[in-house]
């Protein structure tokens, strides 16, 4: 059996973990925008010309987009000018991803924190083996 000590730990713990939990929607909630589920990087490639400056080392930077799609990897190149609009929404796609798994872990600690306070709160049943007297 636990202490009493345990449970008043636990219920604090349990009190910080509720101003979390209520945190974490609203930051969800600010997200305004498109989402895309996807990974943009960068990379430089050299374009096959013999008079391009690529052709001297000074390679042309490219953007690509990556997303899954019916469990197959697909991939597009991204223009100058859709570079900023992609990137915003990729970026909203993964704070919302991240705002989930920090849901995830408050959840998982809290349901260990009552687990917690169930261990200290308890107290055994009541021995009723012993015969009663008359």
């Amino acid at each position: 059996m636990s202490s009493r000590s345990d449970a008043s730990a636990a219920r604090q713990a349990l009190r910080h973990l509720a101003q979390r939990v209520t945190k974490v929607p609203l930051d969800a909630l600010d997200v305004r925008g498109d989402v895309l589920a996807a990974s943009l990087s960068k990379t430089r490639k050299v374009c096959g010309k013999p008079n391009c400056k690529c052709a001297r080392g000074d390679k042309h930077v490219v953007y690509q987009l990556s997303w899954t799609e019916d469990g197959r990897r697909r991939s597009t190149h991204i223009r100058a000018d859709e570079l900023s609009e992609i990137r915003a929404a990729v970026g909203r796609y993964r704070h919302l991803r991240r705002c989930r798994a920090e849901l995830l872990r408050i959840a998982s600690e809290g349901a260990a924190l009552i687990d917690t306070l169930i261990e200290a709160l308890r107290v055994p049943p009541p021995d009723k083996s012993r015969k009663q007297k008359k």
